[in-house]
């Protein structure tokens, strides 16, 4: 579809100018002009005392400058059509992360291409009973659709959300879902064993609205798990006066999210190895996450005792 787009636009440029219709090319439809061309890559889950598994994702390797001018402006966000590095970093730590996902009812926030979710259901060691993929852009829960089809994953009527614990392995339902709004009803409030999110704090003020949606969702005693790379702007009246880290940290206890678990990726059996994450797709090492500061924060839900007199 997306080289369909750019033969177009390569056509309307060498015609005669006669020929060439200027309200047609600025108005091809979003989906046939996302600039950004999507392609086939096959990621490796390496996880101790198993064999590779192979998964299948549709993606585009990099944004390009348009898709960057266009997030900027808000007429497009290609942001959820890429693999970002703290997906990388959650498939590499897999083995670390059993407790919180094994068995476990799971909603996945800012899903994108939907990679992080399908390693989990596809995962030897940490599976969840149900997952829940979401996302607030449309073309991006189209393609994560997309990707859990490829990989053979069965998605759930939303009719039977509401028992969350009748689905069999690899059941999955996808959402559109806004941080900071109302959680829709075809989920069951604070419900989830386990959210998880991967690379989506990229402007701290979204901090707020990304724990008020994790609030609502999991279920007192669950986790939240933060595979974070930090990257996030922070405009001059919202400094931290910490650094990014212990400011999500901060504000995560605000909410009742108390800090359990924080996973460098030093800290992953992969570390040393020259293990391969993906032969067509270039991405980061965990060398290089560990020297930018990446980390994987596992919070816990706190129960609150109430006191009887």
């Amino acid at each position: 579809m997306a080289e369909r787009s750019l033969t177009t636009n390569l056509e309307l440029a060498t015609a005669p100018t006669d020929d060439v219709s200027v309200e047609d090319d600025w108005g091809l439809p979003l989906d046939l002009n996302l600039f950004a061309h999507q392609e086939r890559h096959r990621i490796v889950i390496h996880e101790a005392q198993a064999s590779p598994v192979s998964i299948f994702i549709e993606c585009v390797e990099a944004l390009t400058p348009v898709d960057m001018m266009s997030l900027s402006s808000g007429t497009n966000d290609a942001t959820g059509f890429r693999v970002w590095t703290g997906a990388v970093l959650l498939i590499a730590s897999l083995d670390t992360l059993v407790e919180d996902f094994k068995g476990k009812r799971v909603l996945e926030l800012g899903c994108g291409t939907g990679i992080g979710g399908i390693a989990l259901m596809l995962s030897q060691h940490a599976t969840p009973a149900f997952l829940c993929f979401s996302d607030a852009d449309q073309n991006a829960l189209k393609l994560c659709r997309r990707n859990c089809e490829l990989n053979g994953l069965e998605e759930v009527d939303e009719r039977l959300l509401q028992n969350l614990c009748s689905f069999t392995k690899k059941s999955f339902s996808i959402m559109q879902l806004t941080w900071g709004t109302t959680i829709p009803s075809t989920i069951p409030a604070r419900s989830m064993d386990t959210v998880v999110a991967t690379d989506i704090l990229y402007d701290i003020e979204m901090l707020s609205s990304i724990l008020q949606t994790t609030m609502a969702c999991l279920k007192p005693g669950g986790s939240f798990v933060l595979s974070h790379i930090p990257r996030a702007s922070c405009p001059e009246h919202h400094q931290p006066d910490e650094n990014l880290e212990s400011f999500i940290v901060q504000q995560a206890e605000l909410h009742g999210l108390v800090l359990r678990r924080l996973i460098r990726p030093r800290d992953v059996s992969s570390f040393e190895d020259s293990q391969v994450f993906s032969d067509t797709l270039d991405t980061t090492s965990l060398r290089d996450m560990e020297a930018i500061g990446a980390a994987i924060l596992v919070f816990h839900l706190v129960v609150v005792q109430k006191n009887h007199v």
